[in-house]
Order: structure tokens, then sequence, then C-alpha cells
């Protein structure tokens, strides 16, 4: 506080040393003031260096909790989450130097991004509304997914789009998310590896449902409808979810009926 004089402390010091022992006071009471005069200023910036350390530290969380959140998010819209994909997880937890109770969080915000009914968008406009005047971190956040999209035989077309559709929700221009994609993309093209030849419908729709290739015909069906009864249209409209959430749920119900088609088109012959 500038307003106050720079013998404040001496003086105030003085006076109250003088009221309570005399002149003896009054002397112990001036070098204490004293003393105070010349660590004021820092005195006074304790309060506000907390508060912002306080604030430094609830935006990391938020940061990180959304993160792994949509890292979930991400890791499931294959359809199955990937040992890959967990790796790249386990990978940021120890980038990040989690200790035991942020990793216990990190790993229930993956698990809770995994869910049908989580929608990651609320989550990125937040992001987004807590970093406004970072643009650096917001990039940071984002490029923290990538390793995720390209683990494994990635980069996968799905989680690809994704991002490219979280871009305008976090304000980045595609020309930097792109600029970020280079050095990925060019990793995984001198790993690539020879192509291999390509699965037939029959094979995919057993992967879609989730059974090994030539199961019997009741596994299968046992398979399809735990599915559906999870992504059924109608289902899907008497619960409260977003119109995002009922796109993805819509969408997946279609590629289960169109797998169990395909596999009773088989087992019938």
């Amino acid at each position: 506080m500038r307003w106050i004089p720079r013998f404040a402390g001496k003086l105030a010091g003085g006076l109250l040393g003088y009221s309570l022992t005399g002149w003896p006071g009054m002397v112990i009471g001036a070098l204490l003031g004293h003393s105070f005069d010349l660590r004021r200023d820092s005195l006074w910036q304790i309060g506000p260096r907390l508060f912002a350390r306080r604030r430094l530290a609830r935006d990391e969380r938020l940061f990180r909790d959304h993160l792994f959140t949509c890292l979930g998010h991400l890791a499931r819209l294959d359809g199955q989450v990937t040992p890959e994909a967990i790796e790249a997880a386990e990978k940021l937890f120890r980038q990040f130097k989690l200790n035991s109770n942020e990793r216990n969080i990190a790993i229930h915000c993956f698990n809770l991004g995994k869910l049908p009914n989580t929608d990651p968008e609320p989550l990125v406009r937040q992001v987004c509304q807590r970093y406004a005047s970072s643009p650096a971190r917001r990039l940071e956040w984002i490029s923290n997914c990538l390793p995720l999209v390209f683990a494994g035989d990635g980069p996968r077309k799905a989680q690809l789009q994704t991002l490219r559709h979280w871009l305008p929700l976090l304000k980045i221009q595609p020309q930097a998310f792109e600029r970020l994609l280079q050095p990925y993309l060019r990793a995984a093209k001198q790993t690539q590896k020879p192509p291999t030849p390509k699965t037939s419908p029959l094979h995919e729709a057993y992967l879609q449902l989730g059974v090994q290739p030539g199961c019997s015909y009741d596994t299968a069906r046992k398979a399809y409808r735990k599915l559906m009864s999870q992504y059924h249209p109608d289902k899907l409209e008497s619960q409260q979810l977003t119109d995002y959430q009922r796109r993805q749920g819509k969408a997946r119900a279609q590629g289960i009926q169109q797998a169990w088609a395909e596999i009773k088109k088989h087992l019938k012959k």
C-alpha cells in the first residue's frame, strides 16, 4: 500500500511499546517497526501470491482431468479400447508425474470418458474458457491427445475427425493443428508396416460385435442382443442425451445391426 508512509511501522511500534513499558518499550517497538517497514512490500504480496498459486493448481487439475476424460472418449471410438491406447494413457500419466492420488483420479476420468453417455464437448469448451488468454496452453492440451490417436497402427480416422471437430470449440486454427500433426505423420510413415490383406466383411462383422471370428450362432446372437440393449434408438430417445450423444449412439446401433445381418447371412448358408 503506497499511501502508507515508510516510517509507519516504526511510529506504530514505538508508540505501542511506549504505552506498554515506557522508553525501553518504545525503542524495542521502533526496532520491530523498522523491520516491518523494510519488508512491508513483500508482506502485502503474500495473499495475492497464495491466491494465484491456488488458482494455478485448480487450472492444472482441470487441464488434466478434462484431458484424460476426453482421451477415454477417443479410445473407445473404434468400439474397443486397445492395449496400445491404454499404454499411451499410461505414458501420459508418467509424463505429468502424478502422485498416487492424482493417478487414481486420472484413471477415473479416463474410464468415465469411455462411457457411452459421456459428452466431451462441454469439457472441451471449459478448457477453452479457462485458457482463453493462452493459445499455447490450448494447443498443448490437444497435442496431448495425439499420442493416443497414433498409438499402435494409427492414425485412426474417427479419432482424427473428432479432434478436428474440437478445433473450433478450442478456437484453434486448422493450420496450427496440422503443424502439430506433421511429426506424427512422418513417424507413422517411417514405421508403416507392409500392407496386409484386407479383412472380409464377415471378419469385420465379428469384430464389430466383439466376438471371435467363427464363433457359434448363439454366441454371436447373445453379443448382438447385449449391444443393442445399450444402443437401441428407442432406449437412446428415453435418456437425457445431447444431440452429439444421440448421433454417436445411432451410428453405433446401425453398425451393430449391419454386422449381425452379415453374420446371419453367413451362418444360414
